[in-house]
């Protein structure tokens, strides 16, 4: 008896059924599910893109108003982590006082994203 007809025999004595599917049928699907996440991907992409743009024009607006109110706040976008960062700087020495987030905190997300990135085999 052949494996097939011993795998077969197996199944109905167990009374579980056993269907092979079209394979046609099936990669044709796989193949437009994989065109579809790949049109959505490319969306996410472009959107990503265009609010990182914003982001920076937002950031740029800030710095502005912060100049005209004589403080010393700079507005920065960290492009790694698409995140605004904020420093408040001593006009006599340009020495950094506070950085919001934290330069640790900001090296800490790019290594989590890096992390994630190398378990998903993929960097969006």
């Amino acid at each position: 008896m052949s494996t097939i007809n011993a795998i077969g025999q197996n199944l109905a004595m167990d009374g579980r059924s056993f269907h092979l599917k079209n394979t046609a049928t099936t990669a044709a699907t796989n193949s437009a599910e994989i065109n579809n996440i790949m049109q959505d991907s490319a969306k996410v992409a472009e959107n990503i893109v265009q609010n990182l743009a914003k982001v920076k024009q937002d950031v740029q607006e800030l710095q502005k108003l912060s100049d005209s109110l004589g403080h010393e706040v700079r507005f920065n976008v960290n492009e790694e982590l698409g995140q605004v960062v904020v420093k408040i700087v001593d006009p006599s020495t340009d020495k950094v006082i506070k950085e919001i987030p934290s330069a640790d905190v900001q090296h800490l997300q790019i290594k989590i994203r890096e992390t994630f990135g190398l378990m998903v085999d993929e960097k969006i």
